[in-house]
């Protein structure tokens, strides 16, 4: 189901920088936020922070592997993976499995945006959208995160995810076993 319509825009003072050689567009190098919602993009680790005042997750691009590397109740102050790189996407391509965290993905670019103040609600603080591009030699993967604020109808905000893998091989492949995340829960301390 589709909840509204996201129109990507530039962020203010977009740019472009190199990073190992590669390019990347990107929009302020401070966080983008509305409301509550908000997606922070630090240059020097590859990471990016999506939260809202309820949880806030940490997404990594370290040595080829896209990890979720960290997922807080902002709240209580829990932490449920720190340490314990858990997949952002799994699936198998070709009859061969890959995940986030089975390497050999480069950054192709990225994209933070405020989302549009839908016609039916004007006033609210409706998010923040990321879209993070990662090429691999054999598909592209395109994540979607949709940080959408706190409002009176939805008090504690949330992250929706969805990503789109497309063949960049001259045969068709077999896309199967789909998932969304493959969560490593660190042990209790």
């Amino acid at each position: 189901a589709v909840l509204g319509e996201v129109e990507l825009q530039s962020a203010e003072g977009a740019s472009q920088s190199s990073v190992g050689g590669e390019s990347q567009s990107r929009g302020s190098s401070g966080p983008v936020e509305s409301g509550d919602a908000y997606v922070r993009f630090d240059a020097s680790t590859h990471t990016w922070s999506c939260g809202t005042g309820l949880i806030e997750q940490q997404l990594e691009l370290v040595g080829g592997h896209f990890r979720l590397s960290k997922l807080t109740n902002r709240i209580t102050g829990s932490e449920y993976v720190k340490g314990a790189g858990s997949d952002e996407f799994h699936f198998l391509f070709g009859g061969r499995d890959y995940s986030g965290d089975s390497g050999g993905y480069k950054l192709k670019d990225f994209q933070i945006a405020r989302m549009t103040v839908p016609k039916a609600s004007p006033g609210i603080e409706p998010g923040v959208t990321l879209v993070v591009n990662l090429e691999h030699p054999l598909f592209l993967v395109s994540l979607h995160y949709d940080v959408f604020a706190s409002t009176p109808r939805t008090q504690l905000g949330m992250i929706r995810k969805w990503y789109r893998v497309t063949n960049r091989t001259a045969q068709v492949q077999p896309l199967t076993a789909i998932s969304m995340n493959r969560l490593r829960f660190r042990p209790e301390e």
